[in-house]
C-alpha cells in the first residue's frame, strides 16, 4: 500500500470510529490497519512527520470545527463527542491548532 492510500485509509478509520462515537486510540488504529503499533508510528512519522496520536487528535479537532459551526452543542459536549476526556484539554489543543478557543472560533465564523 502506498503512502497516500495508507494515510487515506487511516483517516477513514478514525472518522468512522468518531462517527460511531467509538473511542479510538493508537492501538485501535493499528489493529484496524492490521499493523503493529510501532510500525504505524514509523509509517506516520515518515509520511506526515507526526505521531499517530497527533494524527488522531487532528482529525478529532477537525470534526469539532464542523460541530462548532453546524450544531448548537456546548463546547463541553463537543469535546466529549469527539473523544476528549476533558473539556479543558480539548480547549487547549483546539487553541494550539487553530489559534482561537472553540467559542472564539464559533463566534468569528458566524
Amino acid at each position: 500500500m502506498n503512502t497516500q492510500n495508507f494515510i487515506q485509509q487511516a483517516s477513514c478509520i478514525v472518522k468512522k470510529q468518531l462517527s460511531a462515537q467509538n473511542d479510538i486510540d493508537v492501538a485501535c488504529l493499528a489493529k484496524e490497519l492490521d499493523i503493529h503499533p510501532a510500525h504505524l508510528y514509523r509509517k506516520m512519522k515518515a509520511a506526515l512527520d507526526i505521531s499517530p496520536s497527533v494524527f488522531i487528535r487532528s482529525i478529532r479537532l477537525e470534526k469539532a470545527t464542523d460541530l462548532l459551526l453546524h450544531s448548537s452543542l456546548e463546547v463541553q459536549q463537543i469535546a466529549y463527542q469527539v473523544g476528549f476526556g476533558s473539556s479543558s484539554y480539548f480547549i487547549l489543543c483546539f487553541k494550539e491548532k487553530f489559534g482561537k478557543t472553540p467559542m472564539e472560533y464559533r463566534t468569528h465564523a458566524i
